[in-house]
């Protein structure tokens, strides 16, 4: 007799029978389930164990599987395939009726959850909404009950044997086990029609959310078939410690005296409570979240390169059984890419595991994180996944409004309802988001156990103690055209040059490569993978040259946890904290008297506001600063001069409000203020805001990149159907929105220079250039030179 198969054979295993993928679920949910368990989803549904809910959910999530149409796609039989094929996760709804009958009978509202939960755990409600009733109705009848429950050549014992045991009572599965109207429950919220209580109703909204999300965990995890791996910290603190201390030992010259500061004992004294860490780079604040260590960690960055160096640095501390990586391009760092090096290696199982968060500590980029929010597709698996975590959001003061509303709203939501733990790190922070956490108390109550507020006497005795001798640098303002004349005179230093944006940087760099006595490098984010890749490993082992200086000239990719220390800084103008940011790149380890820093007076300051340039440029050229040696100390009195201008402080008024709006028009919200609850629980949290990933990160990234191909690069790979995808992740180029409409106005709309292939943005060979010296460059228009 033949047996019910729930996965075809793969390169890693032999076809796998309903039973056994069920057990997969089952071993799956026993390594990651936390032993505190989950107090506040339980309390939801008091008469009902809700561990007995969830193995329920597990071995029913797949029961439309026994099909007649699914089993002949696993055998390959696909000449037998006829007919209209619904899905297996919609028609395991038909046997929720028979199953769970006590449950619909006792609360018809969790049983509406549960039916919803092994429904959509594939797709999601939209994606179904149009589906014809009766096909589904005749999918059951013809596939399922007249193909396969009245065949005798089926055997269902060993999933009738599973059942019994999961449900505790004898499971015949026969043509009374099917719900010819279980779709009726398809449409039918939470609210018991109008009747329930908004409160309650959000508790069910809550359960929803949490048990559809482990099914998607669970699930995930299991089909990848990757058995040994660890969840959660098996080490205590008093371990973890010690390893930071001997990580620190390694970058210390006084190996013998590893001391926590002011910073890292605070943090100690508080492991179980929300902290803010305010503190300049050296500060030791990335230390102290060391040693803020959970059973679950994520720790959030701003950019890809942030997070690939934290990422080296914690392998160091935690083993690499513990540390996972997650951003955008994760998949380029997989082992099997022999053909380009990388500092990064990844094996397949490593990066499977890190997609679902199933490693101890989790290194990611936000969007990774807080994208969640507009309840993409599949949404609840990763709020699942960070119950009982401690999260730390690093620079949080290079968040711009609309994420740092966002931020604190996810904030609030996770906190409250998956007892999430929260560390902000940051440099400074604008005077409004201070006051938005303080006095608008989005976050916590100050009265709260769990909350520490900015403790103003703390920070007071830190800056104290910040030594103003240490890490000097002497700024002054200059022309552009006094950049040779610098180099001239300090031939055999490294110099770091940072325009603010891409062209800019391009068109030094054409200036400078062939300066005498240099050897001249540029960064910037428009280059290909592999390319990128060799300028990062490059910038991050920089050695002295004999008789040779070195220049860098990037962007703003260098202001954020990276690294580096070069001799001389010329910037840019650009908004005090990003300046700050910069400086901290010249004299870094302090091993001279101080950094020559030279600003350039730009008449414009693209693509910073005019309300940020003016009140830069006034503190910049005050004498207390203009030509004086900067400690750490005199920056940040820079910082908290900038962040008090008026000018400053509305411009982030005004944006914040602006991304209020934006956030109220993208959920529909009517009312004048919201929290978290109206975001989540204003519809059901089956419905959908966006319909994938990508369209949750343009929502939440004002200014998106587009990947592009150069049109040669297109047809040639596009020549190899399977391994198209692999080579397009490796050729294409980010191009920001900006790029693509000025492409558009230089050579109007002709769909023949930048255009749509099979989903792929592609640029003419005659509209750019690109080496992998200078990345790509859009070239002028012949035609219409005169426009640039």
């Amino acid at each position: 007799m033949n047996s019910i198969y729930a996965k075809s054979e793969s390169q890693n295993s032999n076809e796998i029978t309903l039973v056994e993928h069920n057990n997969d679920l089952l071993n799956t949910y026993e390594k990651i389930k936390h032993k505190i368990g989950y107090k506040n989803i339980q309390d939801i549904i008091k008469d009902y164990d809700l561990e007995e809910i969830l193995l329920k959910l597990f071995v029913m999530h797949d029961l439309g599987k026994i099909n007649i149409k699914f089993q002949n796609k696993i055998k390959k039989n696909f000449e037998l395939l006829e007919g209209k094929e619904i899905r297996h996760n919609i028609l395991s709804g038909a046997f929720s009726k028979k199953l769970l009958e006590d449950i619909k009978t006792n609360d018809e509202i969790l049983f509406n959850v549960m039916i919803k939960s092994i429904m959509y755990h594939h797709g999601h409600f939209k994606k179904y909404y149009n589906l014809n009733i009766s096909d589904v109705e005749k999918s059951l009848y013809k596939d399922i009950e007249e193909a396969i429950l009245d065949n005798n050549d089926y055997d269902l014992s060993d999933i009738e044997k599973q059942l019994s045991e999961v449900f505790k009572k004898d499971i015949k599965i026969d043509e009374n086990i099917l719900d010819y109207d279980f779709m009726n429950y398809f449409n039918k919220d939470f609210s018991n029609e109008g009747n329930l209580e908004v409160e309650r109703e959000n508790d069910y909204k809550l359960l929803y959310i949490f048990l559809k999300g482990y099914v998607n965990l669970v699930d995930h995890l299991a089909s990848s078939k990757i058995k040994d791996y660890e969840y959660f910290f098996s080490k205590s603190n008093d371990y973890i410690q010690d390893k930071i201390r001997k990580f620190l030992a390694e970058k210390s010259k006084n190996k013998d005296q590893i001391v926590f500061n002011d910073i890292q004992k605070r943090v100690l004294e508080n492991l179980n409570k929300n902290i803010i860490t305010k503190g300049f780079t050296g500060s030791g604040k990335t230390v102290a979240d060391h040693l803020w260590t959970n059973e679950r960690k994520i720790f959030l960055v701003p950019t890809k390169i942030s997070g690939e160096n934290f990422y080296l640095d914690a392998l160091k501390i935690y083993g690499e059984e513990n540390v996972g990586i997650l951003h955008g391009d994760i998949n380029l760092y997989n082992i099997e890419n022999k053909e380009i090096e990388t500092r990064i290696n990844l094996k397949l199982s490593d990066i499977n595991l890190a997609h679902n968060l199933a490693k101890p500590y989790i290194i990611s980029t936000i969007d990774q994180i807080l994208l969640s929010l507009f309840k993409y597709p599949n949404y609840e698996k990763l709020l699942v996944n960070i119950y009982n975590s401690k999260i730390t959001v690093d620079e949080v003061h290079l968040l711009n409004p609309k994420m740092f509303v966002i931020l604190i709203l996810f904030m609030d939501f996770t906190s409250k309802h998956f007892n999430v733990k929260y560390h902000l790190m940051t440099a400074t922070m604008p005077k409004i988001y201070q006051q938005i956490l303080e006095s608008k108390k989005i976050m916590y109550s100050k009265t709260e156990d769990n909350y520490i507020s900015f403790d103003t006497e703390f920070e007071n005795n830190i800056q104290k103690n910040i030594s103003n001798d240490i890490k000097k640098v002497k700024i002054d303002l200059i022309k552009e055209e006094k950049i040779k004349s610098i180099l001239s005179k300090n031939k055999n230093k490294k110099i770091l040059i940072v325009k603010n944006t891409i062209d800019e940087s391009i068109k030094t760099y054409e200036k400078l490569y062939k300066q005498e006595n240099f050897e001249v490098d540029l960064l910037h984010s428009r280059f290909k993978f592999e390319d990128k890749q060799g300028k990062y490993n490059k910038l991050n082992s920089i050695k002295e040259k004999d008789n040779k200086g070195i220049i860098w000239i990037t962007t703003q990719l260098v202001e954020t946890s990276l690294d580096l220390d070069f001799d001389i800084l010329i910037t840019d103008l650009a908004p005090i904290d990003s300046l700050i940011q910069r400086m901290g790149r010249c004299n870094r380890h302090n091993t001279k008297e101080y950094g020559e820093v030279y600003i350039l007076e730009n008449e414009k300051m693209i693509p910073y506001d005019k309300n940020l340039k003016d009140p830069s440029l006034k503190i910049i050229k005050n004498k207390k600063y203009k030509g004086k040696e900067l400690g750490e100390k005199d920056r940040n009195q820079m910082l908290e001069e900038y962040y008090d201008e008026k000018k400053v402080f509305e411009y982030y008024k005004t944006n914040i409000e602006k991304a209020v709006f934006s956030i109220k028009r993208i959920w529909d919200i009517q009312k004048e203020s919201f929290n978290y609850k109206d975001l989540i629980f204003n519809y059901d949290p089956y419905l959908n805001i966006v319909d994938n990933k990508m369209e949750a990160e343009k929502l939440f990234r004002d200014n998106t990149n587009i990947n592009a191909l150069l049109e040669k690069d297109f047809k040639e790979i596009n020549e190899d159907f399977k391994t198209f995808n692999k080579k397009y992740l490796f050729n294409s180029i980010p191009i920001s929105t900006s790029f693509y409409f000025k492409a558009k106005s230089i050579y109007g709309i002709r769909q023949d220079k930048i255009f749509r292939k099979n989903g792929v943005f592609v640029l003419d060979d005659s509209i750019v250039e690109y080496t992998k010296e200078k990345g790509l460059k859009l070239l002028k228009n012949k035609e219409t030179d005169n426009f640039i």
